[in-house]
């Protein structure tokens, strides 16, 4: 092993965090990006839901001892079998900080550098 002369630390990033009322039926697509379970019409209602929520944020998977409840899901504003599903969102400031720290980084400057010298 070599030591390079800086060291990496993990930072704290703050969360907002939001709580919605959604369908089981929903998940695999926002969990994994896959609407092949939605039927005709639900992933331009998922999609025009989406925008109403902030970006890049991340999902909380139900375990298997969490249990769902006969609610109405948020989304399609139906009674169906939901969960309580939390919605992390970094904070901007944190984000931005985030992002700032890792274009100063010497590890950083290393790799684009060689990455833009591979492409010449």
């Amino acid at each position: 092993m070599q030591k390079t002369g800086h060291s990496n630390s993990i930072e704290k990033i703050k969360f907002e965090e939001y709580t919605f009322t959604l369908s089981s039926h929903w998940l695999p697509a926002l969990i994994n990006g896959d609407i092949t379970g939605l039927q005709d019409g639900e992933s331009e209602d998922l999609d025009a839901w989406l925008k109403t929520i902030p970006e890049n944020g991340h999902w909380s998977i139900p375990s298997e001892d969490d249990e769902s409840s006969f609610m109405r899901d948020e989304i399609s504003n139906l009674m169906s079998d939901a969960y309580k599903m939390s919605y992390m969102v970094p904070t901007k400031k944190d984000i931005s900080a985030s992002i700032k720290k890792r274009e100063e980084s010497p590890v950083c400057e290393e790799v684009v550098s060689s990455h833009t010298r591979g492409q010449r």
